[in-house]
């Protein structure tokens, strides 16, 4: 990599994909079915194609058609802008506003982009494929455009990555090897992690007494990173593995419409579940399909991708898995959202305690009802700790719960107190939410 093109990778480089469809945010719906995929991150690194080049720089896109053939037989790397941008589906908005780095008067759906009179953003193949089919332009612009020739990962780290997934399937609810699960999916993870670690970091060394933080040479860090010999990854891989993930997603998000409830990076929550029961198998044939193209490239068996569990039931890496259908389920936006199923109510309120907030909600009487924006969940049950950091030296006497006095002398110290957590939506949003409801879909 050179300095320019690193940071083109860090302006690509995106998570997961959460977020609701905002004509269902505060609404309480009746059966709605929830997929996720059979381990996503890892599954991409299995089966797609990555950078296996050094970038090649192509001055000018001249056409459309000759961007597609690139987009076609390599993995592309570029700067978009897109003028008079508006979505072409309602249901959901794929581009994130915080990922623009200049953006005209944008209409913005929880931190996604409805329509904007102008934007500009890095992007993936990938993720131009997904933009084209979610979204209308009057005009768009590219430059600095690289592409790299495309190949499957190595042979090695494909069979340790396949070699985790087993184990992790194979000790899964196991009794006595709770902790080999833990670290053989950590280290699953840790697969496409490490491939994504910065390699230009800030450094922290003790000098005379003190802590300095160490700001990098940017060109020494890049010359270092290329020039380390005993370097196995290449940072580009991890750039469109999540790339990989999220298009798959979007697959099945455009497929849903008017059904899509909620996604969260690797899963979706949608209405009519007998009516998409089609898109699920042929998705699941393709991946089928694919497994058994890589399986033949890297000369490992076919059964390797499709470990059994304690159970004895095969688990297909990348798979779209069925979870269930819920009785009741309920979203205020990302990471927001409550559900009931099997008649225990559950909820994921990021930041605060799952099974706290649930029991605090299920003593309310109306659980669901009371879910909703401005919501005070007591600090005995917000799992929530608010942090005062003490920096002055503090000497003293203290007395512990058993009587016994202990003498102390400490530097520093760290003060963790449980606090209330506050649920609230952003004027932005709740305006949003507002215009679409008297607006209709």
């Amino acid at each position: 990599m050179d300095c320019s093109e690193f940071a083109q990778l860090r302006r690509a480089f995106m998570g997961g994909h959460t977020h609701a469809n905002a004509n269902y945010v505060g609404c309480v719906l009746s059966n709605v079915a929830s997929q996720d995929f059979a381990s996503s991150y890892p599954a991409v690194m299995l089966m797609e194609k990555f950078p296996m080049s050094r970038a090649h720089v192509v001055d000018r896109i001249i056409s459309l058609d000759e961007l597609k053939y690139f987009m076609s037989c390599k993995c592309c790397l570029f700067d978009l802008t897109l003028y008079n941008v508006y979505h072409r589906l309602k249901h959901e908005h794929p581009i994130p506003r915080s990922k623009c780095w200049e953006c005209e008067n944008p209409v913005v759906d929880n931190g996604r982009i409805v329509m904007a009179e102008k934007l500009s953003i890095t992007v993936t193949e990938q993720d131009f494929a997904t933009y084209f089919e979610f979204y209308n332009w009057d005009e768009m612009t590219i430059s600095n455009f690289r592409y790299y020739d495309r190949q499957s990962l190595p042979h090695n780290f494909v069979k340790a990555i396949l070699g985790l997934y087993e184990k992790k399937t194979v000790l899964k609810d196991v009794v006595g090897e709770e902790v080999n699960y833990m670290i053989s999916k950590n280290m699953l993870n840790a697969a496409f992690g490490m491939s994504v670690t910065n390699p230009v970091r800030d450094e922290i060394e003790y000098q005379d007494d003190n802590y300095v933080q160490i700001k990098p040479v940017l060109e020494e860090a890049i010359e270092a990173y290329n020039k380390y010999v005993r370097r196995f990854l290449f940072f580009p891989w991890g750039v469109w593995v999540t790339a990989y993930a999220r298009r798959n997603l979007f697959t099945g998000i455009r497929e849903l419409g008017r059904d899509f409830v909620y996604s969260d990076t690797d899963s979706v929550k949608y209405l009519n579940p007998e009516q998409h029961e089609k898109y699920f198998e042929d998705y699941n044939k393709s991946i089928q399909q694919k497994i058994e193209k890589a399986a033949a490239f890297h000369k490992v068996p076919v059964e390797q991708f499709s470990p059994l569990n304690k159970n004895g039931k095969s688990k297909t890496i990348g798979v779209w898995d069925y979870e269930g259908t819920y009785d009741k389920f309920k979203t205020l936006g990302a990471k927001r959202y409550a559900y009931s199923m099997g008649g225990e109510f559950h909820v994921t309120l990021a930041g605060a305690s799952k099974s706290g907030t649930a029991k605090y909600l299920a003593n309310t009487g109306d659980p669901f009802g009371n879910f909703n924006n401005d919501l005070c969940i007591p600090s005995e049950f917000s799992g929530r700790l608010t942090s005062t950091y003490i920096d002055d030296e503090q000497i003293g006497r203290v007395v512990d719960y058993l009587g016994q006095e202990f003498y102390y002398d400490e530097l520093s110290a760290i003060h963790l107190e449980p606090s209330d957590y506050n649920l609230t939506m952003s004027d932005e949003f709740v305006n949003y939410l507002k215009g679409i409801k008297e607006e209709g879909w």
